[in-house]
Protein backbone atom coordinates (compact mmCIF):
# COMPACT_ATOMS: atom_id res chain seq x y z
CA UNK A 1 0.00 0.00 0.00
CA UNK A 2 1.36 3.37 -0.59
CA UNK A 3 2.69 6.07 1.93
CA UNK A 4 -0.49 8.66 0.22
CA UNK A 5 -2.88 5.63 0.49
CA UNK A 6 -2.23 4.92 4.30
CA UNK A 7 -2.58 8.48 5.08
CA UNK A 8 -5.66 8.82 3.70
CA UNK A 9 -6.83 5.83 5.26
CA UNK A 10 -5.30 7.47 8.53
CA UNK A 11 -7.43 10.98 8.09
CA UNK A 12 -10.43 8.76 7.41
CA UNK A 13 -10.15 6.72 10.91
CA UNK A 14 -9.57 10.38 12.84
CA UNK A 15 -12.72 11.72 10.82
CA UNK A 16 -14.86 8.60 12.29
CA UNK A 17 -13.86 8.64 15.85
CA UNK A 18 -14.66 12.76 15.81
CA UNK A 19 -17.48 12.24 14.37
CA UNK A 20 -18.36 8.89 16.54
CA UNK A 21 -17.80 10.95 19.73
CA UNK A 22 -19.65 14.21 18.47
CA UNK A 23 -22.75 11.52 17.92
CA UNK A 24 -22.25 10.34 21.81
CA UNK A 25 -22.01 14.43 22.94
CA UNK A 26 -25.32 15.13 21.35
CA UNK A 27 -27.25 11.88 22.20
CA UNK A 28 -26.17 13.03 25.97
CA UNK A 29 -26.89 16.72 25.43
CA UNK A 30 -30.33 15.26 24.12
CA UNK A 31 -30.72 13.20 27.85
CA UNK A 32 -29.80 16.45 29.48
CA UNK A 33 -31.86 18.82 27.85
CA UNK A 34 -35.08 16.28 28.03
CA UNK A 35 -34.47 16.33 32.06
CA UNK A 36 -33.93 20.19 32.20
CA UNK A 37 -36.77 20.98 30.23
CA UNK A 38 -38.87 18.87 33.01
CA UNK A 39 -36.88 21.13 35.55
CA UNK A 40 -38.83 24.17 37.34
CA UNK A 41 -34.54 25.41 37.77
CA UNK A 42 -33.84 25.37 33.83
CA UNK A 43 -37.60 25.13 31.96
CA UNK A 44 -38.25 28.40 32.05
CA UNK A 45 -35.28 29.69 30.74
CA UNK A 46 -34.52 26.69 27.79
CA UNK A 47 -36.48 27.12 24.89
CA UNK A 48 -37.88 23.90 22.87
CA UNK A 49 -35.87 24.68 20.14
CA UNK A 50 -32.71 25.34 22.31
CA UNK A 51 -29.40 23.85 20.33
CA UNK A 52 -27.12 21.79 22.22
CA UNK A 53 -24.41 24.75 22.41
CA UNK A 54 -27.64 26.13 24.35
CA UNK A 55 -28.40 23.74 26.28
CA UNK A 56 -25.18 24.33 27.78
CA UNK A 57 -25.83 27.84 29.21
CA UNK A 58 -27.97 26.12 32.02
CA UNK A 59 -25.52 23.48 34.12
CA UNK A 60 -26.45 20.97 36.45
CA UNK A 61 -23.39 22.09 38.15
CA UNK A 62 -25.00 25.93 38.80
CA UNK A 63 -27.33 23.69 41.28
CA UNK A 64 -24.04 22.96 43.87
CA UNK A 65 -23.31 25.46 45.63
CA UNK A 66 -19.78 25.62 47.61
CA UNK A 67 -19.00 24.05 51.54
CA UNK A 68 -18.40 27.38 53.23
CA UNK A 69 -14.92 26.96 54.05
CA UNK A 70 -14.06 26.26 57.79
CA UNK A 71 -11.76 29.03 58.87
CA UNK A 72 -14.99 31.81 58.15
CA UNK A 73 -17.09 29.25 60.15
CA UNK A 74 -15.30 29.12 63.06
CA UNK A 75 -14.79 32.52 63.24
CA UNK A 76 -18.35 33.04 63.63
CA UNK A 77 -19.33 33.75 67.49
CA UNK A 78 -23.06 32.70 67.36
CA UNK A 79 -23.44 29.46 65.62
CA UNK A 80 -26.86 28.91 66.43
CA UNK A 81 -27.98 30.63 63.67
CA UNK A 82 -26.29 28.38 61.70
CA UNK A 83 -29.14 25.36 61.58
CA UNK A 84 -31.00 23.15 59.10
CA UNK A 85 -33.39 25.05 57.65
CA UNK A 86 -30.19 28.20 56.80
CA UNK A 87 -29.83 28.36 52.86
CA UNK A 88 -26.31 28.13 51.66
CA UNK A 89 -26.07 30.82 49.33
CA UNK A 90 -27.13 33.21 52.16
CA UNK A 91 -24.98 32.17 54.22
CA UNK A 92 -21.83 32.36 51.77
CA UNK A 93 -23.49 35.97 51.37
CA UNK A 94 -23.59 36.49 55.15
CA UNK A 95 -20.00 35.44 55.55
CA UNK A 96 -18.98 37.33 52.68
CA UNK A 97 -17.40 34.53 50.89
CA UNK A 98 -16.37 34.33 47.15
CA UNK A 99 -15.81 30.98 44.84
CA UNK A 100 -11.95 31.89 44.96
CA UNK A 101 -12.05 32.37 48.81
CA UNK A 102 -10.18 28.88 49.05
CA UNK A 103 -6.74 30.07 47.53
CA UNK A 104 -6.20 32.52 50.38
CA UNK A 105 -8.20 30.69 52.94
CA UNK A 106 -8.65 32.10 56.51
CA UNK A 107 -6.36 29.47 59.42
CA UNK A 108 -8.47 26.46 60.46
CA UNK A 109 -5.52 25.66 63.27
CA UNK A 110 -8.02 25.96 66.33
CA UNK A 111 -9.45 23.29 64.54
CA UNK A 112 -6.83 21.02 63.92
CA UNK A 113 -4.85 22.10 67.51
CA UNK A 114 -7.54 20.18 68.78
CA UNK A 115 -6.85 16.88 67.22
CA UNK A 116 -3.57 14.71 68.37
CA UNK A 117 -1.40 13.87 65.23
CA UNK A 118 -2.39 10.20 65.53
CA UNK A 119 -6.04 11.36 64.42
CA UNK A 120 -5.00 13.57 61.40
CA UNK A 121 -4.98 12.03 58.04
CA UNK A 122 -1.50 13.74 57.41
CA UNK A 123 0.74 13.69 60.25
CA UNK A 124 -0.30 9.74 61.38
CA UNK A 125 2.20 7.44 61.74
CA UNK A 126 2.30 3.89 60.29
CA UNK A 127 4.49 2.28 63.36
CA UNK A 128 4.81 -0.27 65.52
CA UNK A 129 2.73 1.55 67.70
CA UNK A 130 -0.73 0.80 65.61
CA UNK A 131 0.54 -1.57 62.96
CA UNK A 132 1.77 -5.10 63.21
CA UNK A 133 5.79 -5.86 61.82
CA UNK A 134 4.27 -7.53 58.52
CA UNK A 135 2.36 -4.82 57.85
CA UNK A 136 5.69 -2.36 58.03
CA UNK A 137 7.88 -5.25 56.84
CA UNK A 138 5.30 -5.20 53.58
CA UNK A 139 5.26 -1.34 53.39
CA UNK A 140 8.85 -1.18 52.98
CA UNK A 141 8.98 -3.29 50.24
CA UNK A 142 6.57 -1.51 48.07
CA UNK A 143 8.16 1.57 49.29
CA UNK A 144 11.56 -0.09 47.90
CA UNK A 145 9.22 -1.02 44.69
CA UNK A 146 8.35 2.45 43.89
CA UNK A 147 12.14 4.07 44.04
CA UNK A 148 13.17 1.17 41.85
CA UNK A 149 10.56 2.13 39.37
CA UNK A 150 11.68 5.76 39.75
CA UNK A 151 14.92 4.95 39.53
CA UNK A 152 14.58 3.28 36.05
CA UNK A 153 12.41 5.66 34.61
CA UNK A 154 15.33 8.46 35.79
CA UNK A 155 17.90 5.84 33.68
CA UNK A 156 15.82 5.68 30.18
CA UNK A 157 15.51 9.09 30.30
CA UNK A 158 11.68 9.65 30.86
CA UNK A 159 11.93 11.41 33.78
CA UNK A 160 14.85 14.00 35.71
CA UNK A 161 16.31 13.54 39.06
CA UNK A 162 14.12 16.40 40.28
CA UNK A 163 10.79 15.24 39.12
CA UNK A 164 11.99 11.74 40.41
CA UNK A 165 12.77 13.41 43.80
CA UNK A 166 8.96 15.49 43.43
CA UNK A 167 7.36 12.14 42.81
CA UNK A 168 8.43 9.90 45.47
CA UNK A 169 7.84 12.91 47.97
CA UNK A 170 4.26 13.60 46.47
CA UNK A 171 3.21 9.80 45.99
CA UNK A 172 5.75 7.79 47.73
CA UNK A 173 5.59 7.41 51.90
CA UNK A 174 8.25 8.57 53.64
CA UNK A 175 10.36 6.21 56.05
CA UNK A 176 9.94 8.25 58.65
CA UNK A 177 13.01 6.18 60.62
CA UNK A 178 15.31 7.20 57.95
CA UNK A 179 14.49 10.62 57.64
CA UNK A 180 15.31 10.99 61.66
CA UNK A 181 18.34 8.80 61.48
CA UNK A 182 17.13 6.38 63.95
CA UNK A 183 18.72 3.27 64.43
CA UNK A 184 15.67 1.23 65.31
CA UNK A 185 15.04 -1.87 63.49
CA UNK A 186 11.51 -1.42 62.63
CA UNK A 187 10.36 1.22 59.96
CA UNK A 188 7.82 3.53 60.50
CA UNK A 189 6.46 5.58 57.72
CA UNK A 190 3.71 8.30 57.07
CA UNK A 191 0.06 7.18 56.47
CA UNK A 192 -0.58 8.82 53.78
CA UNK A 193 1.82 10.00 50.98
CA UNK A 194 1.71 14.04 50.96
CA UNK A 195 -0.62 14.33 48.11
CA UNK A 196 -3.26 12.47 49.44
CA UNK A 197 -2.79 13.71 53.17
CA UNK A 198 -3.24 16.82 52.03
CA UNK A 199 -6.70 16.04 49.95
CA UNK A 200 -7.85 14.07 53.32
CA UNK A 201 -7.43 17.27 55.35
CA UNK A 202 -9.52 18.94 52.66
CA UNK A 203 -12.00 16.65 52.87
CA UNK A 204 -12.07 16.42 56.55
CA UNK A 205 -12.82 20.23 56.54
CA UNK A 206 -14.93 20.39 54.61
CA UNK A 207 -17.21 17.74 56.54
CA UNK A 208 -16.48 19.60 59.73
CA UNK A 209 -18.22 23.02 57.78
CA UNK A 210 -20.89 21.03 57.58
CA UNK A 211 -21.11 20.21 61.30
CA UNK A 212 -20.62 24.16 61.83
CA UNK A 213 -23.70 24.63 59.78
CA UNK A 214 -25.84 21.35 60.38
CA UNK A 215 -25.26 21.03 64.38
CA UNK A 216 -23.55 18.21 65.72
CA UNK A 217 -24.82 14.77 66.51
CA UNK A 218 -25.12 12.48 69.51
CA UNK A 219 -24.36 9.35 67.57
CA UNK A 220 -22.57 9.43 63.87
CA UNK A 221 -21.77 6.16 61.53
CA UNK A 222 -19.07 6.58 59.17
CA UNK A 223 -19.43 3.83 56.66
CA UNK A 224 -17.00 2.18 54.62
CA UNK A 225 -14.42 4.43 57.09
CA UNK A 226 -11.29 2.60 56.22
CA UNK A 227 -8.61 2.90 58.94
CA UNK A 228 -10.33 6.31 60.13
CA UNK A 229 -8.43 8.74 58.01
CA UNK A 230 -11.67 10.99 57.65
CA UNK A 231 -13.70 10.49 60.65
CA UNK A 232 -11.06 10.14 63.59
CA UNK A 233 -10.17 13.96 63.45
CA UNK A 234 -14.14 15.04 63.37
CA UNK A 235 -14.51 12.26 66.62
CA UNK A 236 -11.37 14.21 68.22
CA UNK A 237 -12.74 17.54 67.70
CA UNK A 238 -16.44 16.86 68.39
CA UNK A 239 -15.73 14.56 71.45
CA UNK A 240 -19.53 14.57 72.66
CA UNK A 241 -20.60 12.62 69.61
CA UNK A 242 -20.11 8.91 69.22
CA UNK A 243 -18.75 7.81 66.06
CA UNK A 244 -19.31 4.60 64.25
CA UNK A 245 -16.90 2.99 62.20
CA UNK A 246 -18.23 0.75 59.71
CA UNK A 247 -16.06 -1.59 57.79
CA UNK A 248 -16.10 -4.86 56.34
CA UNK A 249 -12.23 -4.96 56.32
CA UNK A 250 -10.98 -5.89 59.59
CA UNK A 251 -7.52 -5.04 59.00
CA UNK A 252 -7.97 -1.31 58.47
CA UNK A 253 -10.44 -1.45 61.87
CA UNK A 254 -7.72 -2.43 63.63
CA UNK A 255 -5.49 0.16 62.35
CA UNK A 256 -8.03 2.34 63.61
CA UNK A 257 -8.73 0.96 66.78
CA UNK A 258 -4.80 1.35 67.47
CA UNK A 259 -4.92 5.08 65.83
CA UNK A 260 -7.78 6.21 68.20
CA UNK A 261 -6.35 4.57 71.32
CA UNK A 262 -3.28 6.60 70.59
CA UNK A 263 -5.03 9.85 70.54
CA UNK A 264 -7.18 8.78 73.65
CA UNK A 265 -10.42 8.62 72.40
CA UNK A 266 -12.87 7.00 74.18
CA UNK A 267 -16.13 8.47 71.87
CA UNK A 268 -15.45 5.68 68.97
CA UNK A 269 -16.91 2.01 68.58
CA UNK A 270 -15.69 -0.01 65.75
CA UNK A 271 -17.96 -2.66 63.99
CA UNK A 272 -16.97 -5.08 61.40
CA UNK A 273 -19.78 -5.60 58.90
CA UNK A 274 -20.50 -6.19 55.05
CA UNK A 275 -23.49 -4.20 53.67
CA UNK A 276 -26.09 -5.53 51.29
CA UNK A 277 -29.53 -4.88 50.12
CA UNK A 278 -31.30 -7.38 52.53
CA UNK A 279 -29.01 -6.76 55.96
CA UNK A 280 -29.43 -3.28 56.41
CA UNK A 281 -31.81 -3.87 59.22
CA UNK A 282 -29.94 -6.31 60.67
CA UNK A 283 -27.04 -3.30 61.13
CA UNK A 284 -29.45 -0.91 62.79
CA UNK A 285 -30.77 -3.20 65.31
CA UNK A 286 -27.29 -4.25 65.98
CA UNK A 287 -26.47 -0.92 66.71
CA UNK A 288 -29.52 -0.09 68.71
CA UNK A 289 -28.34 -3.31 70.65
CA UNK A 290 -25.07 -2.18 71.10
CA UNK A 291 -25.81 1.43 71.97
CA UNK A 292 -28.52 0.43 74.29
CA UNK A 293 -30.69 2.67 73.44
CA UNK A 294 -34.09 2.88 71.73
CA UNK A 295 -32.60 4.69 68.40
CA UNK A 296 -29.64 3.93 66.54
CA UNK A 297 -27.79 6.83 65.01
CA UNK A 298 -28.71 10.37 63.89
CA UNK A 299 -25.95 11.09 61.30
CA UNK A 300 -24.26 8.65 58.48
CA UNK A 301 -21.65 9.67 56.19
CA UNK A 302 -20.53 8.44 53.53
CA UNK A 303 -17.37 9.33 51.93
CA UNK A 304 -16.45 8.04 48.27
CA UNK A 305 -18.55 4.82 49.02
CA UNK A 306 -18.00 3.12 45.39
CA UNK A 307 -20.93 2.02 42.99
CA UNK A 308 -24.35 1.03 45.07
CA UNK A 309 -22.43 1.58 48.09
CA UNK A 310 -23.58 5.31 48.22
CA UNK A 311 -27.02 3.95 47.53
CA UNK A 312 -27.27 1.49 50.44
CA UNK A 313 -25.79 4.32 52.86
CA UNK A 314 -28.53 6.83 52.00
CA UNK A 315 -31.44 3.89 52.25
CA UNK A 316 -30.40 2.72 55.84
CA UNK A 317 -30.17 6.46 56.79
CA UNK A 318 -33.83 6.47 55.42
CA UNK A 319 -34.82 3.39 57.20
CA UNK A 320 -33.25 4.80 60.49
CA UNK A 321 -34.80 8.17 60.01
CA UNK A 322 -31.63 9.50 60.14
CA UNK A 323 -29.60 12.23 58.53
CA UNK A 324 -26.75 11.52 56.01
CA UNK A 325 -23.76 12.99 53.54
CA UNK A 326 -23.03 11.66 51.01
CA UNK A 327 -20.04 12.32 48.90
CA UNK A 328 -20.70 9.72 45.90
CA UNK A 329 -17.66 8.28 44.11
CA UNK A 330 -18.95 6.29 40.94
CA UNK A 331 -21.41 4.00 39.90
CA UNK A 332 -18.85 1.76 38.68
CA UNK A 333 -19.17 -1.79 38.74
CA UNK A 334 -23.52 -1.08 38.30
CA UNK A 335 -23.13 0.58 35.17
CA UNK A 336 -20.49 -2.12 33.76
CA UNK A 337 -22.52 -5.45 35.12
CA UNK A 338 -25.48 -3.29 32.74
CA UNK A 339 -23.55 -3.34 29.28
CA UNK A 340 -22.65 -7.21 30.25
CA UNK A 341 -26.56 -7.39 30.55
CA UNK A 342 -27.49 -5.72 27.32
CA UNK A 343 -24.61 -7.07 25.21
CA UNK A 344 -25.60 -10.33 26.17
CA UNK A 345 -22.37 -11.03 27.48
CA UNK A 346 -21.99 -15.10 28.99
CA UNK A 347 -22.83 -14.05 33.02
CA UNK A 348 -25.31 -17.18 33.65
CA UNK A 349 -21.78 -19.25 34.84
CA UNK A 350 -20.99 -16.55 36.84
CA UNK A 351 -24.10 -16.91 38.36
CA UNK A 352 -24.69 -12.36 38.44
CA UNK A 353 -27.42 -12.75 35.94
CA UNK A 354 -30.50 -12.56 38.91
CA UNK A 355 -28.02 -10.59 41.60
CA UNK A 356 -27.05 -8.02 38.51
CA UNK A 357 -31.45 -7.44 37.72
CA UNK A 358 -31.96 -7.52 41.06
CA UNK A 359 -29.49 -4.18 40.98
CA UNK A 360 -30.55 -2.79 37.84
CA UNK A 361 -34.28 -2.06 38.80
CA UNK A 362 -32.67 0.54 41.27
CA UNK A 363 -31.79 2.64 38.72
CA UNK A 364 -31.81 5.48 38.16
CA UNK A 365 -32.62 6.27 41.61
CA UNK A 366 -36.16 9.00 41.72
CA UNK A 367 -39.50 8.43 40.24
CA UNK A 368 -38.83 11.66 38.40
CA UNK A 369 -35.66 10.73 36.60
CA UNK A 370 -37.05 7.45 35.70
CA UNK A 371 -40.54 9.12 34.05
CA UNK A 372 -38.36 10.90 31.54
CA UNK A 373 -35.53 9.05 31.00
CA UNK A 374 -35.11 5.22 30.41
CA UNK A 375 -32.71 2.81 31.87
CA UNK A 376 -30.44 2.87 29.32
CA UNK A 377 -30.55 6.64 28.94
CA UNK A 378 -29.55 6.55 32.75
CA UNK A 379 -26.56 4.12 32.43
CA UNK A 380 -25.61 6.22 28.93
CA UNK A 381 -24.98 9.13 31.58
CA UNK A 382 -23.59 6.81 34.36
CA UNK A 383 -20.87 5.49 31.64
CA UNK A 384 -20.44 8.93 30.17
CA UNK A 385 -19.75 10.36 34.21
CA UNK A 386 -17.51 7.47 35.44
CA UNK A 387 -15.47 6.57 32.01
CA UNK A 388 -15.26 9.65 30.04
CA UNK A 389 -15.21 12.17 32.93
CA UNK A 390 -18.33 13.95 31.93
CA UNK A 391 -18.63 16.73 34.19
CA UNK A 392 -22.32 17.56 33.55
CA UNK A 393 -23.43 13.97 33.58
CA UNK A 394 -21.83 13.20 36.84
CA UNK A 395 -24.00 16.38 38.62
CA UNK A 396 -27.09 14.82 36.67
CA UNK A 397 -26.58 11.35 38.18
CA UNK A 398 -25.73 12.66 41.65
CA UNK A 399 -29.27 14.87 41.31
CA UNK A 400 -30.84 11.67 40.43
CA UNK A 401 -30.22 10.97 44.12
CA UNK A 402 -30.69 13.88 45.68
CA UNK A 403 -34.37 13.85 43.98
CA UNK A 404 -34.33 10.36 45.27
CA UNK A 405 -33.82 11.59 48.87
CA UNK A 406 -36.52 14.11 48.52
CA UNK A 407 -38.94 11.96 47.50
CA UNK A 408 -38.06 9.72 50.43
CA UNK A 409 -38.75 12.48 53.41
CA UNK A 410 -35.04 14.22 53.18
CA UNK A 411 -34.56 17.83 52.46
CA UNK A 412 -31.02 18.02 50.46
CA UNK A 413 -28.43 20.65 49.97
CA UNK A 414 -26.70 19.83 46.74
CA UNK A 415 -23.30 21.02 47.53
CA UNK A 416 -19.55 21.02 46.69
CA UNK A 417 -16.24 20.28 48.45
CA UNK A 418 -13.78 23.17 48.36
CA UNK A 419 -11.43 23.29 47.08
CA UNK A 420 -12.32 21.22 44.29
CA UNK A 421 -8.74 19.81 43.89
CA UNK A 422 -9.61 18.15 47.65
CA UNK A 423 -11.02 15.47 45.46
CA UNK A 424 -12.19 15.09 41.87
CA UNK A 425 -15.39 13.64 42.68
CA UNK A 426 -16.59 16.43 45.05
CA UNK A 427 -20.43 16.36 44.96
CA UNK A 428 -21.78 16.49 48.47
CA UNK A 429 -25.48 15.57 49.26
CA UNK A 430 -26.53 16.85 52.58
CA UNK A 431 -30.24 14.92 53.32
CA UNK A 432 -31.82 16.13 56.32
CA UNK A 433 -34.55 13.66 57.22
CA UNK A 434 -37.85 15.46 58.00
CA UNK A 435 -39.07 14.02 61.21
CA UNK A 436 -42.98 14.50 61.19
Amino acid sequence: MELAEREKMKEHKKRMIVNQRKRKQEGLDNILLTIKNKLPEFSNKISPKSSFEDASVNHFSSLYRPIPPLGYLLMEENTSKLHTNCDIKELLGKLKVEEGVHETPISTSNFWSDIPPMCTPDHAKLDSNIASDKLLKGEAARQKKYLKKLEMKLKCGDITEEEKEQMMTKFGRENLKEGKGETEEVDSFSLLNSSRGLRKRQQVENIASLFKIFGERKVVVDFGSGSGNLCLALASYYKNSIFIFADQNVKSLELLSNRARDGGLTNVRVKSFSFNSDNLEDFISELKEELGDRSSFDLGIGLHCCGRFTDLVMEVCRLARADCVVVPCCNGKIGKDYHKLVDNEDIKEEGLEKEIVTELQFYPRSDFISSHISRAEYFQLSRAADDENNYEAKCAIEFDRARWAQENGFAVSLLRMMPLSATPKHHVLYCTFLRK
